[in-house]
């Protein structure tokens, strides 16, 4: 099965589309000369930093944000075009604020991954508001007959930790420790 990246590309004045979203500054997504932009798929995009890895993720809303944010986050782990929807998730999480809010959904996402050894690959976010969120996930367990795992994510940090609103929709930018 072919690829879908999404496609990147830069104007003259150097600002970085992606997906249709308004032009933001390169600084806007590459924070530190630490931290380079790496493959991108439809709907996020893998950020490359020192030790660690991250995501910053696009949605035309906050629930497609943050489902999108947790799809790079599997994207790191493994290939998702391999993970099969055979079983489902509901989970629910609540925190103070959507900066944390975006932290506990990936944190808890990694719990799962770890305790259950469940892969996901698609995300329904049903609520999303300021500190509360509730989605169902799909995917399946890990077999390593057909899952080769690429990278051990650790947990979802609040280094460069970021939730905006842009005109054409939501941005989320998340770096983990791997």
């Amino acid at each position: 099965m072919q690829d879908r990246w999404a496609q990147i590309t830069r104007d003259p004045r150097r600002s970085i589309y992606v997906n249709g979203f308004d032009p933001l500054p390169a600084y806007a997504i590459i924070e530190s000369s630490a931290m380079v932009m790496s493959k991108s798929r439809e709907g996020f995009q893998i950020l490359e930093h020192t030790a660690d890895a991250g995501v910053t993720a696009y949605g035309q809303d906050l629930g497609q944000a943050f489902a999108n944010a947790a799809a790079g986050l599997f994207s790191l782990i493994i290939d998702l075009d391999r993970v099969r929807e055979s079983l489902r998730r509901d989970i629910v999480i609540t925190a103070p604020g959507i900066e944390s809010l975006l932290v506990e959904w990936l944190n808890e996402l990694i719990y799962i991954f770890d305790v259950d050894n469940l892969l996901f690959k698609r995300f329904e976010i049903a609520h999303i508001d300021s500190t509360s969120l509730r989605a169902r996930c799909y995917g399946e367990r890990v077999d390593l007959s057909r899952h080769r795992l690429k990278t051990g994510v650790k947990a979802a940090t609040y280094h460069l930790l970021k939730v905006e609103r842009h005109n054409s929709g939501y941005r989320a930018q998340v770096i983990f420790d791997i």
